[in-house]
């Protein structure tokens, strides 16, 4: 019965949100594995908040908050002191263009790839 009711409005942001915090964080974390001492790396964070970037499309979503989200899950220790270090890492990557989106000729040159590869190898 459930499949008959999709979730609306706040309700479908809110699952989106959590499906690409989700996506992201298991990226991330087959990336990065236990390592603790990554908790509050400026690279990590970047790698992050670009990832979010390209993936969420909605103007509307507060993407920071994403971020956030993710690090958590990775690192689920994270103290309130890192949570404020990570949020400013955030707003001084995006106050100097250093998040930035795929371009679309780039993206079209990997998902060409991708189906070429997946056809034919």
């Amino acid at each position: 019965m459930s499949e008959f009711v999709e979730p609306k409005h706040t309700l479908l942001s809110t699952v989106h949100s959590q499906v690409t915090t989700d996506t992201i964080a298991s990226k991330v974390s087959s990336i990065v594995g236990t390592n603790e001492e990554l908790k509050t790396d400026l690279e990590l964070v970047k790698y992050v908040c670009n990832q979010v970037e390209n993936i969420v499309t909605n103007k509307d979503v507060d993407k920071s908050l994403i971020v956030i989200n993710v690090m958590m899950k990775i690192f689920p220790t994270i103290t309130v002191f890192e949570q404020i270090f990570i949020k400013k890492a955030i707003t001084f990557l995006h106050n100097n263009n250093h998040v930035k989106k795929v371009s679309m000729s780039k993206f079209l040159r990997i998902s060409a790839s991708n189906f070429i590869k997946k056809k034919f190898l």
